[in-house]
């Protein structure tokens, strides 16, 4: 891995070991030679954006929306 997606990794572990697990396993993906890489990485995406949605949204909020 790069400094970078170190850094990147490091930063995601201190919020959440399954969103830091997500991201180290887009990095393998993404250096693959996997045929359907571009959709596994699409879905590696929305799980990490739903895992920091999940984390950092205000709960009532998210009440509010789910019961629209």
């Amino acid at each position: 891995m790069t400094e970078r997606q170190l850094e990147i990794h490091k930063g995601l572990e201190a919020i959440g070991p399954e969103i830091a697990q997500f991201y180290l396993d887009g990095i393998q993906v993404i250096n693959s030679s996997l045929g359907t890489k571009s959709n596994l990485l699409a879905h590696i995406l929305r799980e990490i954006d739903g895992g920091l949605r999940d984390i950092f949204e205000q709960k009532q909020l998210k009440k509010e929306f789910q019961k629209k």
